[in-house]
């Protein structure tokens, strides 16, 4: 199945930067993506959010349980 990560960048007082969007073929490919991810941004003083969710959640289809909808939605913060 596919899955999307979608990171969300944020300055260190809360401001949104941008959001990120990757692609990946199951969940498993995607946390470990997330996970590097992460790493690039140690020491930055940018927060991210990183979320893996289905194609019909990105797509806007079906929710997936516990993550909100505005994560794959608009670049609008």
């Amino acid at each position: 199945m596919k899955f999307w990560l979608i990171l969300m960048l944020f300055t260190q007082d809360g401001k949104y930067i941008d959001k990120i969007e990757s692609e990946f073929d199951g969940y498993g490919s995607c946390a470990v993506a997330a996970g590097a991810a992460a790493t690039e941004f140690v020491n930055t003083g940018t927060k991210i959010q990183a979320w893996c969710v289905t194609d019909d959640h990105h797509n806007g289809i079906k929710q997936d349980e516990g993550i909100p909808w505005d994560v794959a939605g608009s670049d609008d913060e």
